[in-house]
């Protein structure tokens, strides 16, 4: 409804708002304009959660949420007042246990123009039935799995938006968002937003319940234009679960298994445990390995032949025994989304797709073989040259290991002779032991070297002494005199 402001608002305009005093008569208000709802689902296949819409009340009380034309951030041509949040009655086919819409007005004044937006002519289009609906952008949020009731964003959530799981169409709750700005558009992405009184006087016979879907691959783009920078709020969903093709994918033979993350499998088996991961079906680009050997980063697409191959092992195909049903169903969902025809079935193209993979496991190319036999020739060659290198420095280490207990003995040996008692060998043991090689091999030969100088000075001067002894014995020893 369009009208004139009441006192309130109008003293709250002046006061808050406007930096010249305005009259009634120079104000449009937008009566209780339905900005956003927690029962009705985008056609971006998510919900605005309870939580969020609250968040949005509160931000409307604190801060000036502007109004503008199609998400341009321009200069605001008005702004939202505060609103509240009511409890309605959902139409049929709205999501379940859900009742809560946001109501707010508008301010605008009357005459302003705008890079070519005039606030007349605005309301002349809401009074002819052309401009009908508002569009809120929002920052921060949660997207919360419908189905799992998991981060959408994480690994633990394996499921995507717009693919059917069990007859379940997988969609997600934006919980804990907050409200950037509120647009007047000319088609909104939410049901129920639109300039009017309120919802319970919104005719629902034209709009839908439920959006039409398709599969999100790669990312999920939550198609709100945002206030800040004018970018599109895109969530990036590095390593995510989805049915992309990339061009140009690798051989599937060529697909490092080992190293794909847990949500890269059909059958997730345990966490941490790789050994229980089964039917692996997509592939990494541009990925980086962490400390555990798995991709903790990169660009995750289905893998075509990967696919094939799982679905035919899934039905037996190797083994003989099928996977579970749960399995089926969540490859079965990737083939519907890549348009493979057949169900339960294994078309012609799954069968040449097995037939090669079987081939590239099993045998290589000619000029792959000739390529793999002279790197097993080199290293063969290098190898030998090696161990040659190996038993020489082998036998180099027992001659000088042998050198070594030599010296000791001799040190040992010496030192006896020369200290007597005094040589404690446990001792000059541990010495050595602290000492590395090199530097012990040094210190037993420079101490052995001492070591014989000094013994041999000794000897000289031992031997300098009983000759001098000797010369002059018979002065004092009476066998030297004969008695007559």
């Amino acid at each position: 409804m369009l009208r004139k402001p009441n006192e309130k608002e109008l003293a709250y305009i002046n006061d808050r708002i406007a930096k010249k005093t305005l009259t009634a008569d120079d104000v449009y208000i937008f009566d209780e304009v339905s900005i956003a709802n927690d029962f009705m689902l985008t056609s971006y296949g998510y919900y605005l959660g309870t939580s969020s819409l609250f968040n949005f009340k509160n931000d409307l009380e604190k801060n000036k949420i502007p109004v503008q034309i199609n998400h341009k951030t321009d200069i605001p041509l008005g702004t939202w007042l505060p609103g509240e949040i009511r409890t309605v009655t959902p139409p049929e086919g709205a999501k379940q246990g859900k009742n809560y819409e946001l109501v707010a007005s508008l301010y605008m004044p009357m005459g302003l123009e705008i890079n070519g937006y005039k606030t007349d002519e605005i309301v002349k289009a809401y009074q002819t039935g052309t401009l009908t609906d508002v569009s809120i952008a929002w920052t921060d949020g949660r997207p919360v799995c419908d189905i799992c009731g998991k981060d959408y964003l994480s690994q633990e959530c394996s499921h995507m938006v717009g693919m059917e799981y069990e007859g379940v169409t997988c969609t997600v709750t934006i919980e804990d968002a907050h409200l950037a700005e509120c647009s007047l558009v000319w088609s909104g992405a939410l049901p129920g937003a639109q300039l009017d009184d309120e919802i319970a006087s919104i005719d629902w016979s034209g709009i839908k319940t439920s959006a039409s879907l398709t599969p999100i691959s790669g990312s999920l783009t939550i198609k709100m234009p945002l206030l800040k920078e004018d970018k599109i709020m895109k969530s990036q969903l590095a390593l995510t679960h989805n049915s992309k093709l990339a061009e140009n994918e690798p051989a599937w033979g060529d697909v490092d298994k080992t190293k794909l993350p847990r949500n890269a499998f059909a059958d997730q088996g345990e966490e941490g445990k790789k050994s229980t991961w089964r039917y692996p079906h997509h592939w990494v680009k541009n990925g980086e390995v962490g400390e555990d050997g798995i991709y903790k980063s990169g660009d995750m697409y289905l893998h075509r032949g990967g696919l094939i191959a799982a679905w035919a092992a899934a039905n037996g195909a190797r083994s003989g025994q099928e996977a579970s049903e749960e399995v089926k169903a969540h490859l079965r969902a990737h083939r519907k989304a890549i348009g493979l025809d057949g169900d339960d079935y294994l078309t012609f193209d799954d069968f040449c797709e097995i037939f090669k993979e079987q081939l590239e496991e099993r045998f290589v190319a000619k000029e792959k073989f000739d390529e793999l036999t002279k790197e097993h020739n080199d290293l063969t060659q290098k190898f030998a040259e090696l161990n040659v290198d190996l038993e020489m420095a082998r036998k180099n280490a027992e001659i000088g290991k042998k050198r070594l207990e030599e010296l000791v003995s001799e040190y040992h040996r010496l030192g006896v002779i020369l200290y007597a008692d005094k040589w404690i060998e446990e001792t000059k043991n541990e010495n050595l032991i602290a000492m590395d090689v090199n530097k012990r091999y040094e210190f037993l030969l420079s101490e052995i070297k001492l070591m014989e100088t000094d013994i041999r000075k000794n000897l000289e001067k031992k031997t300098e002494r009983i000759m001098t002894e000797d010369r002059y014995e018979h002065k004092d020893n009476p066998k030297y005199y004969k008695i007559g």
